[in-house]
């Protein structure tokens, strides 16, 4: 008898206190990510060439490039506010 208590006692315990599904928030404003912050960073240049020209107008792209993604950075920081 002590068994069939147990198992139905497990049985109540792992059916009736199922976890319930918490309802979805909808999204603040201030949940949101502004559109300036959507657009990610132009891609880093390839070094194409093994010689020293190539080598010094590729680090002038990447010094573009990363002064380009350093401006989004600071319009998404300034949208946020």
């Amino acid at each position: 008898m002590p068994r069939a208590l147990l198992a139905l006692a497990l049985l109540w315990l792992t059916t009736a206190c199922t976890p319930s599904t918490a309802p979805l928030l909808q999204p603040t404003p201030s949940m949101q990510r502004p559109t300036a912050c959507l657009t990610s960073c132009p891609l880093l240049p390839y070094l194409t060439a093994p010689d020293e020209v190539a080598y010094l107008i590729w680090t002038h792209d990447l010094i573009d490039v990363a002064a380009e993604c350093r401006r989004m950075h600071e319009v998404c920081r300034r949208a946020k506010d």
